[in-house]
């Protein structure tokens, strides 16, 4: 069978536990490019035992960083894929279909459904989570965000029916530890776009997530772990625009 006419774009750090369950449903595509920014474990030979190109540089933020991989990118499609995501038989499938079949449409939406350890979510806030994955190399634009990057083209994107396996934390703890992070980022890149926000804003914007995730979007049909999900997310946009006012509290006008 021939190659899928696609390069599968990935950045990574420190996967070498992730990357081979990434990298072994990728083996049908043309070209896989992996850009490292500094990992101290065996991501890099991980890769390279896959038959992928490793890039290795410095990091810049999500959004230009992930940018300078897409540009590295010869086949006429890009998959934007994560080192913790597994594309499954289905949705390999459907890209080479898609693929082959030189579709009018620039892009494709993928939904991921979302792991914390061995428990998978299948409501709340992060189900479903539709993403533009899969664009011609030649048709799209990224704005050079810190954190929540995204693609865009022009037209409307299709979608594909299979999902992308997301195995998002090991566990609670990194979940914490990885929310504070994407927290901080995101009230940097508000405060230099000129964002404010009240104590209000964090109050009512996190219990609002809650209630969304938690009521709206059926979080409570996942158990226990869709209550301690939408108290995550919600303590996570707490601190966002906690970060936010306290970071024009010391540097604002």
């Amino acid at each position: 069978m021939s190659k899928i006419r696609a390069t599968a774009c990935i950045l990574t750090k420190n996967e070498e536990d992730n990357l081979p369950k990434c990298l072994a449903p990728l083996r049908d595509f043309e070209e896989i490019i992996v850009y490292d920014s500094g990992s101290t474990d065996k991501t890099v030979e991980v890769a390279q035992k896959f038959g992928a190109t490793v890039i290795e540089g410095a990091w810049e933020g999500f959004g230009a960083t992930r940018k300078k991989l897409f540009e590295a990118a010869n086949q006429p499609w890009i998959l934007w894929i994560d080192a913790d995501e597994v594309a499954g038989e289905d949705l390999i499938g459907e890209i080479r279909n898609c693929v082959e079949a030189d579709p009018k449409a620039d892009g494709y939406r993928i939904n991921r459904i979302s792991w914390i350890g061995g428990k998978r979510f299948r409501h709340g806030n992060w189900y479903p989570d539709w993403n533009l994955r899969l664009f011609r190399r030649t048709a799209w634009s990224m704005e050079e965000r810190d954190v929540h990057e995204s693609v865009e083209i022009e037209g409307a994107p299709g979608r594909f029916f299979s999902r992308l396996e997301h195995h998002s934390y090991k566990d609670w703890n990194e979940r914490k530890t990885r929310a504070s992070r994407y927290a901080k980022l995101w009230a940097s890149q508000a405060f230099r776009d000129g964002r404010r926000a009240t104590f209000f804003d964090q109050v009512g914007h996190s219990w609002g997530c809650f209630f969304k995730g938690y009521f709206i979007k059926l979080g409570f049909l996942d158990g226990i772990s869709g209550l301690r999900l939408a108290l995550s997310n919600k303590a996570e946009v707490a601190d966002k625009y906690r970060r936010l006012r306290k970071a024009w509290d010391k540097f604002g006008g």
